[in-house]
């Protein structure tokens, strides 16, 4: 782990299982108390920041990448929550149910997102709250909730990424939802 990292162990929810949450805070936070900052929700966050909990010890290395970029001012600064997954995984990132692999629990995940982790982070650290400055990132099945999260609710999440997402999944429902 790189940088100023606040950890959630356990985060409690009344829609999906508790999950750990790491808050990555950029260089300066605590130095600019009446600053706020744009914020990131990164799903699978436990291959976000620490190869320790990551899928086969490959980290995705957001928080060093991050810190870098914004040292040298060719990254704004913002709030990196990483929102690890569990067991449930393929439930909570997929909204359709696929005839092969099942899921299509998202709905409850979004609801953890939107009515619980959402509102801790905002209340406990000093985010940008608008659209353009809240957005979701996920790769695979991550994606495709990042993506669908964002078109079903555009006024909580402008900005999405999608990474090498499942596109295929439940014969392409994110495509034709997008």
């Amino acid at each position: 782990l790189t940088g100023d990292v606040r950890r959630h162990p356990d985060f409690p929810s009344r829609f999906v299982r508790p999950r750990d949450v790491l808050v990555w805070l950029p260089p300066g936070y605590d130095a600019e108390p009446r600053r706020r900052f744009p914020v990131l929700y990164f799903h699978d966050g436990n291959n976000v920041l620490d190869a320790a909990t990551s899928f086969k010890g490959l980290e995705w290395g957001a928080d060093e990448t991050a810190e870098r970029l914004i040292r040298a001012g060719r990254l704004r600064p913002f709030i990196l929550v990483a929102v690890a997954n569990t067991a449930e995984r393929t439930t909570e990132y997929t909204f359709a149910r696929d005839a092969r692999h099942g899921g299509g629990g998202a709905e409850a995940y979004g609801r953890f997102l939107l009515e619980e982790l959402v509102p801790f982070v905002d209340s406990t650290y000093r985010t940008r709250t608008s659209p353009g400055e809240t957005g979701l990132v996920g790769s695979s099945l991550g994606a495709l909730v990042s993506l669908d999260l964002a078109i079903e609710r555009p006024e909580r999440f402008g900005l999405v990424g999608c990474l090498s997402p499942a596109a295929w999944w439940a014969d392409r429902a994110t495509l034709r939802h997008a």
